[in-house]
């Protein structure tokens, strides 16, 4: 990891650590989104395979959402969606 320390050994800058600003927040969004939608169709494949293995096994939440009248959405989540967000933190970070 490289650090930039001071005198006092206090840790100043970490080159590691992304900055967000606007641009960067964009990215970060968007990679979260990318990582969700990928780990819940990849969760979705895992449980249709242990249905094939004729095992029983279904983790989902939802549907989670709202509706206003004009505007609706909701959202399936399971396990996958939350093993996403860290996931698309890491990608980013890599970024």
């Amino acid at each position: 990891m490289n650090c930039a320390l001071t005198e006092g050994g206090r840790l100043l800058q970490s080159r590691n650590v992304k900055a967000t600003n606007k641009t960067n927040r964009a990215v970060l969004i968007k990679v979260l989104v990318l990582a969700c939608l990928v780990g819940t169709l990849g969760w979705d494949l895992v449980e249709r395979i242990v249905q094939v293995a004729e095992l029983s096994m279904s983790l989902q939440a939802g549907p989670v959402g709202f509706d206003i009248g004009v505007i609706q959405l909701y959202v399936r989540m399971n396990p996958g969606t939350l093993l996403g967000i860290p996931a698309g933190f890491l990608v980013y970070r890599r970024l």
